[in-house]
């Protein structure tokens, strides 16, 4: 009977070391050595189950991981002794310790860095092909590769895709290039149906996230290669539902994985990206096509339950895909996706707005186009597509990009006003360079600020009797001016409370902008929409937001003729009074500075109604 390889291998071994020491009682140093040079350590897989049938190919193993120098064809051999090793463990059953194995000598890390090592400039050398064998056959054994997959991958990609574009790679060596991606595509295939079925979404996740950076490289050559990388993948993902499980003992005891128990949260990122390349002039639309078709097949069979409904989808998705229309093909997709892969999908097409590598600028607009006609559907998730708007709008290289932006900002201002203005707000707190035209923007929606500005003063108030009912505390807008408080602020994620009201700490942020705002000629014209919120703010607000106001209101009223300015006097008075009493010095000071500039304003018979005030 054959003798079973010790479970512990490092303790087995200091077992034999010192079982040896003890029947060797008579040899002893010379007492005049108290210091011995050591030997180098001699490496040992025989505990190996494999180790009899392919003892060469763990020796070659050993001895290259153990050189100090190694030559390309020492490389090569490594990596050959690999393959052979685990692809005989597998075929005779005798994959028992190979994982550990794996991971004592470091073979994935030293597969990693040859492949860091090779030239990205040219390809002469069949490393790369035979680095991805190896890897292919180290992921088919359980846990070899656990952890390090994502890393091992991104060195792969990042050793084939900047290569020099197909076109101009030697004659002599497009044989070797097609054979290296195509070993690249196989090692992906079997690496992702070799994950545990816990662990598919997860990894799989990872992988694609890593080729979507890729596709958005100037590079053209590296964005096809990752597209097409892809399309593979989508591929494998389309064929879950009627996988069988591997011969290996990744996927375990829990069987395939059905279509349906795989999660992808980037499911909308990726389509919106494969919409964007499908409609380009690129080399990368015909990979992006078919992998769109594959990603549509996963849909309908992991989310489709009704046989009819999958005919009908199928049907309506080809004719989508076949035509020329990135419109048809986003509203086929639309009707299946979740609120957050639409959102994806629109926030693909915000960013490709300024985006030069996308060639085609009419493509993300189509997309946007579907989004403006059924906002309810696709324009769920305001913060995240407002400051995506606001982040892309400095990018956008062309007048026709800037005004599909500024409409869906429009568009998203009349849906979500609070939470446009607040982050218009923080824009402006962080020095954003497009800060002043999208205030230009906003002021000339007088309506909309009015409201928000109302929003906020009820709040205020609401807040201000809540305040008085509990006893003293804390106002809930302390007075400061500090910058860095304000930076501080301005990184509160919690933009609104429940369904779209106004949340209190982003007063501020609202005052602040509120302010610079009141120095434009659109808000002294528009002042009477405007007067009502602020003059309740002046009575609750704290007295940080009461300084706001009357900056605001000293601004506007600088602007106006003395007719129109003298009917606003006559009601500020009456709120400035009671602020002459105030604790704060400045609050104190600033409303009497206001009270000596509004009393030559008035004129005719408002000086009546001011005296009685």
């Amino acid at each position: 009977m054959e003798k079973r390889p010790p479970a512990c291998p490092r303790q087995a071994w200091m077992e034999d070391s010192s079982s040896q020491e003890s029947r060797s009682p008579g040899l002893q140093l010379p007492s005049s050595y108290e210091v011995t040079t050591m030997q180098p350590l001699k490496l040992d897989a025989s505990w190996l189950p494999i180790y009899k049938e392919e003892q060469e190919a763990v020796d070659s193993i050993l001895a290259f991981v153990t050189s100090p120098n190694k030559e390309e064809r020492d490389k090569a051999t490594f990596l050959q002794s690999i393959s052979v090793l685990y692809r005989s463990a597998l075929k005779h059953g005798l994959t028992q310790g190979l994982d550990l194995f794996c991971d004592m000598y470091q073979l994935a890390e030293n597969i990693k860095a040859l492949l860091e090592e090779e030239p990205r400039d040219h390809l002469c050398t069949d490393l790369r092909h035979l680095s991805m064998l190896a890897l292919e056959k180290l992921s088919l054994v359980d846990t070899a590769l656990e952890g390090k997959a994502k890393s091992l991958l991104c060195a792969c990609f990042s050793s084939v895709f900047w290569l020099p574009a197909e076109k101009e790679i030697p004659k002599a060596d497009l044989a070797l290039y097609m054979k290296t991606l195509n070993s690249m595509d196989s090692m992906l295939r079997t690496i992702v149906l070799s994950f545990p079925a816990s662990r598919v979404s997860e990894e799989l996740q990872g992988i694609l996230e890593l080729l979507l950076d890729f596709t958005s490289c100037e590079r053209e050559a590296v964005r096809e290669r990752a597209m097409a990388r892809i399309d593979v993948l989508t591929r494998v993902l389309s064929d879950y539902s009627t996988l069988q499980a591997n011969a290996n003992v990744g996927r375990g005891t829990a069987g395939p994985v059905c279509s349906g128990e795989i999660q992808l949260p980037l499911l909308g990122k990726l389509l919106g990206r494969l919409i964007l390349f499908r409609f380009s002039e690129e080399q990368t639309s015909c990979a992006a096509f078919h992998a769109l078709f594959a990603l549509a097949e996963f849909i309908f069979e992991s989310r489709l339950k009704d046989r009819a409904d999958q005919v009908h989808w199928e049907a309506v998705t080809t004719s989508a895909l076949c035509s020329l229309s990135a419109r048809d093909c986003a509203k086929a997709f639309g009707k299946h996706l979740q609120s957050h892969e639409r959102t994806d999908v629109i926030l693909v097409a915000i960013e490709a707005l300024g985006d030069a590598n996308i060639l085609d600028q009419q493509v993300p607009s189509s997309l946007l186009d579907v989004a403006l006609e059924d906002p309810d559907v696709w324009l769920t998730d305001a913060p995240k597509i407002v400051s995506s708007i606001l982040e892309s709008l400095p990018y956008c290289s062309t007048q026709a990009a800037w005004e599909r932006a500024e409409s869906l900002l429009r568009l998203m201002t009349n849906l979500y006003p609070t939470t446009v203005v607040i982050l218009l707000c923080k824009a402006a707190l962080q020095g954003d360079s497009t800060a002043p035209e999208l205030w230009e923007l906003m002021s000339s929606m007088p309506e909309t600020l009015a409201k928000i500005l109302e929003d906020f003063a009820n709040l205020l108030h609401r807040q201000c009797f809540r305040c008085s009912a509990e006893g003293p505390r804390t106002q809930p807008m302390a007075s400061s001016s500090r910058k860095a408080e304000w930076e501080e602020l301005a990184e509160e994620p919690d933009l609104e409370s429940h369904q779209g009201c106004p949340n209190v700490r982003t007063a501020r942020l609202l005052l602040e902008g509120l302010v610079g705002l009141s120095q434009r000629a659109e808000m002294a014209r528009n002042i009477e929409l405007f007067l009502p919120g602020m003059m309740k703010i002046l009575q609750v607000g704290s007295e940080d937001a009461k300084m706001k106001i009357l900056l605001a209101l000293q601004n506007v009223l600088r602007q106006l003729k003395k007719s129109k300015a003298s009917f606003i006097a006559v009601q500020l008075v009456g709120r400035l009074l009671p602020l002459f009493d105030s604790e704060c010095s400045e609050l104190r000071e600033l409303s009497i500075r206001m009270l000596a500039e509004l009393l030559p304003l008035v004129v005719g018979r408002d000086e009546k109604r001011m005296r009685k005030e």
